[in-house]
């Protein structure tokens, strides 16, 4: 768990890498062309703490490479 959100090859290597504001803990490729990543990010992944502060956040960014499909 990092501020940052990976490509990981099979294998295990990271291809690339994009650094988010908060912690990333869910991402996924969508918008008209598909290239754009969005990122789900918290401070935390502890309820009790991410709950009453509503710090969660929906970050984007523009990818080179399109997504290949529903995941």
């Amino acid at each position: 768990i990092a501020p940052e959100c990976q490509l990981v090859a099979e294998g295990g290597a990271i291809l690339a890498r994009v650094l988010t504001s908060q912690t990333c803990f869910a991402c996924m490729l969508g918008g008209r062309s598909g290239r754009t990543l969005y990122m789900m990010t918290a401070p935390s992944s502890r309820e009790a703490e991410v709950s009453s502060i509503r710090a969660g956040r929906i970050e984007q960014v523009e990818v080179a490479v399109p997504g290949a499909g529903l995941p």
